[in-house]
C-alpha cells in the first residue's frame, strides 16, 4: 500500500483522502478533518455511540422512518452479533486470534473520524464482519436455538429493510 501511495501520490503516506475532501466532499467533513485530522481520540466517543449504541432513526420529510446516515448500532442493525458476547469464554486459538483482530480493527475504527457517510448501517465495520461472524459461532457453540434464530431472521430483515430504504433514497 505504501509503495502504491508513493506511485499515484508521490509520498508513501498520502492515500487520496485529502486530495478527496479538497475536491467536493461534504461541507461537514473537510471542516471536521482540518479540525481533528483523520485519525484523533477526539473521534472515540462519537464513534462508540454510532458503532455500538445509536438506536436513533430518522424521519423524512414524507413521515417514512429511515436509517441514520451516520450509522446505527451495529447491534440494532445485525441482532444475531449478541452471540459475540459468549464467545468471550472460549479459549480456541482461532476465537482468541478472531477477538484480536476484531479489536485492532475496532481500535483504528474508533480514531477514524468517519463511521462511513450515508450507507445503512457503518460501511467500515464491514472489513471486520467475517471475523465477528466466527465469534458469533462460537458464541453460539455450535447449536441454533430458537432465539439464535430468531436473531439471524432479525438481522436478515433489518438487512432487507436498510437496502430498500438506501435504495429508495439513492435512487
Amino acid at each position: 500500500m505504501l509503495a502504491f501511495n508513493h506511485a499515484l501520490f508521490g509520498d508513501v503516506f498520502e492515500d487520496g483522502l485529502r486530495h478527496q475532501l479538497a475536491s467536493g466532499a461534504n461541507p461537514r467533513f473537510i471542516a471536521d478533518y482540518h479540525a481533528h485530522g483523520v485519525f484523533s481520540l477526539h473521534w472515540v466517543p462519537r464513534n462508540l455511540w454510532h458503532y455500538f449504541a445509536n438506536p436513533l432513526l430518522r424521519r423524512l420529510p414524507d413521515g417514512t422512518l429511515s436509517f441514520d446516515p451516520d450509522g446505527n448500532s451495529l447491534f440494532l442493525v445485525t441482532p444475531a452479533l449478541v452471540y459475540i458476547f459468549p464467545a468471550l469464554r472460549a479459549r480456541a486459538g482461532l476465537v482468541r486470534a478472531a477477538w484480536t483482530a476484531c479489536a485492532c480493527s475496532m481500535g483504528v475504527l474508533l480514531l477514524f473520524f468517519g463511521t462511513g457517510w450515508f450507507g445503512f448501517g457503518n460501511r467500515y465495520l464491514l472489513d471486520l464482519l467475517p471475523l465477528a461472524i466466527l465469534l458469533v459461532a462460537a458464541g453460539m457453540r455450535g447449536r441454533l436455538t430458537t432465539l439464535s434464530v430468531v436473531l439471524i431472521a432479525a438481522s436478515v430483515a433489518v438487512n432487507a429493510w436498510g437496502l430498500h430504504r438506501f435504495v429508495l433514497e439513492v435512487g
